[in-house]
């Protein structure tokens, strides 16, 4: 076995991380255009909070897009908008951000954990399905760093069971599984820019 670097040994990293936020000239005039526009606050008709919700709906090939001030948000909105009631279960990962669980907390639902998959990370479809119980009503599977969750074995448990699926795309911006309406009752949600996230604007959250 080589020799860890903090005794003696080669360092794997041989400079420091990149700088972040990472940003060129381009996002420089995208933040003096909205300064200049005196539209700072809110959602208007035109405005980049607007250009931004159709463009990110495109490339996830959805209907909608809506821009939250965080993923917490996002999720919030989301887990009220698909129906889940005060007393209800959703099943969720451990391994994730305390949003994916108090987000449950916060519209009275109670958050149930479901162990991941040690390979991808992410929640263990088996796992998801031996948490169930009559007061489940939604799963939300969070894609970790890149790998994403089993979205055609927890569909298709969605599905058995006749009640929502809630997915939170953690980490990463690319499709997968179905994202995007083809679960039923399907929500995705996304939580976008921070150093260890793909996108490079304000942080925010998008339903």
């Amino acid at each position: 076995m080589a020799t860890l670097a903090v005794a003696g040994g080669t360092p794997v990293r041989t400079k420091p991380f990149p700088k972040w936020p990472i940003f060129d000239e381009r996002e420089v005039q995208a933040l003096r255009e909205v300064v200049e526009s005196g539209r700072v606050v809110g959602r208007t008709p035109g405005s980049k909070v607007e250009q931004f919700e159709q463009a990110f709906a495109r490339y996830q090939h959805a209907k909608h897009c809506i821009a939250c001030t965080n993923g917490t948000t996002a999720l919030y909105l989301a887990l009220r908008a698909v129906g889940v009631k005060p007393g209800e279960e959703v099943i969720v990962p451990p391994y994730t951000f305390i949003a994916s669980a108090t987000s449950v907390l916060d519209v009275g639902a109670v958050p149930v954990f479901a162990d991941i998959d040690p390979t991808t990370m992410t929640i263990d479809p088996k796992a998801a399905e031996a948490a169930i119980t009559p007061r489940t009503t939604a799963i939300m599977a969070v894609h970790i760093a890149g790998r994403p969750a089993d979205m055609d074995a927890l569909k298709a448990l969605a599905q058995n069971m006749a009640w929502r699926s809630l997915k939170m795309r953690h980490k990463r911006t690319a499709p997968v599984g179905g994202v995007g309406g083809s679960a039923p009752s399907a929500m995705p949600v996304a939580s976008v820019s921070k150093p260890a996230k793909t996108s490079t604007q304000v942080k925010a959250g998008q339903c």
